[in-house]
């Protein structure tokens, strides 16, 4: 009888422990916002225009490239040290 009720027990506790183990965890919200970054926390950058050097096919590369590598805004200059 005791040989029963302890390994009754046993299979309970081994039971248990494997329920419990198979729990899911939540995923960590900061590591999905570190994975994943919200559009208004992108880096920024200055983007000077020197003299009239500018056309549009050059901007639409430049800002094509820009968003590839996650630059979320650029700060326009536009520089004529000439005059």
């Amino acid at each position: 009888m005791k040989r029963l009720i302890r390994d009754s027990l046993f299979l309970l506790l081994t039971c248990l422990l494997f329920l419990f183990s198979c729990e899911t965890k939540k995923p960590d919200p900061l590591l999905q916002l570190f994975k994943n970054p919200p559009p208004e926390t992108k880096p920024w950058v200055y983007w000077y225009w020197i003299d009239e050097n500018i056309t549009a096919g050059g901007l639409t590369k430049d800002l094509e490239a820009m968003a590839r590598v996650g630059i979320g805004e650029a700060l326009i200059g536009h520089i004529s040290p000439g005059t």
